[in-house]
């Protein structure tokens, strides 16, 4: 059975509730989300139609399409404060970039915001070409110190036998592992972490 527009008030004010009781941005961008579809419900069975104190909080009745537009422009703005804290963390999450993009995008569109439309497809753009890098450099930082410890085995084991012979008398000791060989092959893999560690945190925070 087609739901009423009183059916929808009703779960706009419970939705509503819970922005209000909101403690992190996520969480208020999920709850806001639902009131904002429960808004629109409502709105496209009576454009007319107007909000009670007793959803908004505000104290006076307001229509629905300022209420609408009001809470986009909240929308819009905690999307963007969410995306600033994403790339301020150590442990970014470029799927969560990506996810909260595509909201941000979406919420433009709603909002028939030409110029704010663009940039969040040109920021989305940004984040769909920041993957390959960031992937590129996991990969990196995962198979490159097992590649250069790869490449050092042999020249460990050519010192270790440089090192088990005494090049004075020919007497063979007993055996010492390789020293500098595998210096120089911890500092590469070294390296090799830092670099990549410095492309995520670059890459990501752009």
């Amino acid at each position: 059975m087609a739901r009423s527009y009183n059916d929808w008030l009703l779960e706009a004010k419970a939705y509503k509730n819970s922005l209000d009781a909101s403690s992190t941005g996520q969480d208020a961008i999920y709850y806001r989300g639902k009131y904002l579809r429960c808004l629109k419900k409502a709105y496209n069975l009576n454009p007319s139609g107007s909000l009670p104190s007793s959803i908004t909080g505000y104290g006076f009745t307001v229509s629905l399409n300022n209420e609408i537009n009001t809470q986009l422009t909240n929308h819009h703005n905690q999307i963007n404060r969410s995306i600033r804290e994403n790339k301020r963390q150590p442990n970014h999450s470029i799927s969560q970039e990506f996810a909260l993009k595509i909201k941000r995008l979406a919420t433009s569109l709603s909002q028939r915001n030409a110029k704010n439309s663009i940039k969040a497809s040109l920021g989305l753009a940004g984040t769909i070409a920041k993957v390959p890098i960031l992937a590129a450099s996991k990969v990196l930082s995962a198979v490159g110190p097992l590649a250069v410890t790869i490449f050092a085995l042999p020249f460990a084991a050519l010192e270790g036998a440089f090192n088990a012979v005494n090049v004075y008398d020919g007497s063979v000791s007993s055996g010492k592992e390789s020293q500098v060989v595998n210096k120089i092959s911890d500092g590469l893999s070294n390296v090799i972490k830092s670099v990549s560690n410095s492309i995520n945190r670059r890459v990501g925070r752009m």
